[in-house]
């Protein structure tokens, strides 16, 4: 039987109702549980990117395109950081 919610006296310790997790939004391999308490193994895969880009045009076009990667790589490093600390809280919470 899966368990959602916790509460010992009128204190919850740990509510998972809420939560929106699924398989489908989880990476591969990873395991958390479900709202309904239910215990869930990511499905999804990540891919490799290939470093190769070719530019056709001329050095403006060739800046925009490198000025366009360089904040794409920014918001992606943007976002793992924010992954990477909402890991730490979600273990740090459950330890």
């Amino acid at each position: 039987m899966a368990i959602n919610k916790v509460v010992y006296g009128n204190r919850t310790l740990i509510d998972l109702t809420g939560d929106t997790v699924t398989a489908n939004t989880l990476l591969s391999g990873v395991t958390a549980h479900a709202a309904n308490g239910t215990a869930i193994t990511g499905a999804v895969v990540t891919a490799d990117i290939d470093d190769t880009l070719t530019i056709e045009g001329d050095a403006a076009d060739a800046k925009a395109a490198g000025d366009a990667i360089a904040a794409l790589q920014a918001r992606v490093l943007a976002l793992e950081t924010a992954l990477n600390n909402l890991n730490a809280l979600v273990y740090t919470e459950v330890s």
